[in-house]
């Protein structure tokens, strides 16, 4: 059961990364300077269609009055070579007005210092006094081993492990070849301020962190645990997630997601899960029925278990319609 923990953060978090890592600007493309030779004119090289049998997350939401808005299931972290994506998504994002995602990066920046804040100790105690020192030394071994997303932390032993445990889900993703820079999420974003349009924030960070630091000791314990414990595991079966995702597996994509929510207890569902969905479902309806023309972000997860956004929208009376060309 604990095996699957940390795949349901990779799918329902946001953890773009820490302070050190932050959102950049886009850059034009660049003209090549010009040579005295002309450069023969390139001609196209014949090449497979990748996306053929790829079927990415993507929904049309239309309301009892007609308003609609695209719903697109991420995945927070990728590689580069993700890109570009499919023209229907592509498509489906020029049509909209506003981009919307979870969380604007620049206000995750913004409000780090404030966020980590809510996880720090202010009695004394450290984290090996939750998790004993055997779960730490083991733990600090495997930070201290990768490329540790606390670094730039003073004294992070003085951090909850739900500090801990995010920093792990950062390293499972790199072990597995996937960055944040990268992720589908950071790719709009970057789209998003070259089109010069706003983007809106469906679960900002602060709240975000608020619903971490809300959780029992005894789950932020049992989360980190099995985060050490089953790195290696954790780290092929992300790999194998994403790799279902990008082929558009949607039979092993939901086998998984089924598993995740199978087994998650019932107060991390509640407060990383249903909580934030019923919120960000209403954000949705409002937007809607301002009349804004949405493309909506969010990690997969959202958008798949029994009380989704989808789950809700439908509740409500909106049509829900997959699109997949």
């Amino acid at each position: 059961m604990k095996k699957f923990l940390i795949l349901a953060i990779l799918l329902i978090l946001t953890a773009c990364g820490g302070r050190n890592e932050t959102p950049y600007e886009p850059t034009e493309p660049t003209t090549p300077p010009a040579t005295t030779t002309p450069a023969p004119t390139p001609q196209p090289t014949p090449t497979p269609d990748r996306w053929a049998n790829y079927a990415p997350l993507l929904w049309r939401a239309t309301s009892p009055t007609g308003q609609t808005m695209y719903l697109f299931g991420t995945f927070h972290a990728a590689r580069a070579d993700l890109y570009p994506l499919p023209d229907f998504i592509m498509d489906a994002f020029h049509r909209s007005d506003y981009l919307m995602l979870e969380i604007d990066p620049r206000n995750q920046t913004a409000d780090f210092d404030d966020g980590l804040a809510l996880h720090r100790y202010t009695d004394g105690r450290t984290v090996a006094d939750d998790i004993g020192e055997e779960l730490h030394a083991k733990a600090r071994a495997l930070l201290d081993g990768h490329r540790n997303p606390l670094r730039g932390i003073d004294n992070f032993d003085n951090y909850t492990p739900f500090v801990w445990y995010s920093a792990f889900t950062t390293i499972t993703t790199e072990q597995a070849g996937l960055y944040h820079r990268h992720g589908v999420d950071m790719h709009f974003f970057r789209e998003a301020l070259l089109r010069e349009i706003d983007i809106l924030e469906a679960n900002p960070f602060l709240e975000q962190q608020e619903s971490g630091a809300g959780m029992s000791m005894e789950l932020q314990v049992l989360l980190l645990h099995d985060a050490v414990i089953n790195f290696n595991w954790n780290v092929q079966t992300t790999r194998e997630l994403y790799e279902s995702w990008v082929r558009g597996d949607g039979q092993a994509i939901m086998e998984i997601t089924a598993a995740v929510t199978a087994v998650l207890p019932a107060e991390f569902s509640e407060a990383a899960l249903i909580e934030r969905d019923i919120l960000m479902a209403g954000r949705a309806r409002e937007l809607m029925a301002e009349g804004k023309k949405v493309f909506f972000a969010a990690g997969m997860l959202h958008f798949l278990h029994d009380r989704s956004i989808i789950a809700l929208l439908e509740e409500a009376g909106y049509e829900i319609v997959r699109v997949m060309t």
